[in-house]
């Protein structure tokens, strides 16, 4: 009996963690997002932007943790799946180059990145200003220390 309480109990309390971290997130940035644009660059908006990022981190490995609906269908294979090695790069260098952007502006050149990936483009918009890259990253992140 208690192994199938254990069962049915995990999927609901990382169920509960992911909607806990991403709603601290969205209050986290809902009261300081508005101040990013105020507060000088450097320390105190680096840390702001790096609270909001490792929340959706955190909140990415626990949904990569939730179990599969069909467990006796798990893959044999363990290997490294590089679908996830490159998702996971890709969504790193897009949650360091927002936090570097919006966090650290002053203390080096962001010229190159507004270049590469601007504000007004989808792609910049959907960096910026959705906690979507990180919770990607912590995802993929999360399936390849499941393996």
């Amino acid at each position: 009996m208690g192994k199938k309480i254990q069962k049915v109990l995990i999927p609901i309390a990382l169920a509960i963690l992911v909607v806990a971290l991403q709603v601290l997130n969205v209050r986290i940035g809902f009261f300081y997002k508005p101040l990013l644009k105020d507060l000088e660059f450097g320390l105190k908006t680096g840390g702001i932007l790096i609270a909001m990022e490792g929340l959706s981190l955190l909140s990415g490995i626990a949904l990569a943790w939730l179990p599969v609906k069909r467990p006796q269908i798990e893959e044999t294979r363990r290997g490294v799946n590089p679908g996830f090695v490159l998702l996971l790069v890709f969504t790193l260098l897009l949650v360091i180059a927002k936090v570097l952007l919006m966090g650290f502006g002053v203390l080096w050149s962001v010229d190159i990145l507004l270049t590469i990936l601007p504000t007004h483009s989808a792609l910049g918009e959907w960096v910026y200003l959705t906690p979507v890259s990180s919770l990607l990253a912590g995802f993929s992140l999360g399936r390849l220390l499941r393996r």
